[in-house]
């Protein structure tokens, strides 16, 4: 199976599925990534994106070192790799 088989896989599973499931768009990499919101714990929401090369992408958005303000972190995985946390339902 393909990354690209494995994202869409967990893509699906999130629609049907996750009741905070939504898309937003970000600049990653040179390019527009559709990110897909796949997870939270109690401080972060989890959201994953592919670029066209196959290669992962996940984005956390959560509480910053101030109280209140929001920190944004977006990790480029390389080839065959992917994120081993993305939150739960």
């Amino acid at each position: 199976m393909t990354m690209r088989e494995k994202f869409e896989r967990l893509i699906f599973q999130n629609v049907i599925h996750y009741p905070n499931y939504t898309t937003c768009e970000r600049m990653s990499s040179g390019g527009v990534v559709t990110f897909h919101k796949v997870g939270h714990n109690s401080s972060h929401e989890f959201w994953l994106g592919m670029l066209p090369n196959d290669r992962m992408v996940c984005m956390s958005v959560g509480e910053g070192f101030e109280a209140g303000v929001l920190e944004e972190h977006i990790e480029v995985y390389p080839v065959g790799e992917s994120p081993s946390y993305i939150g739960h339902w």
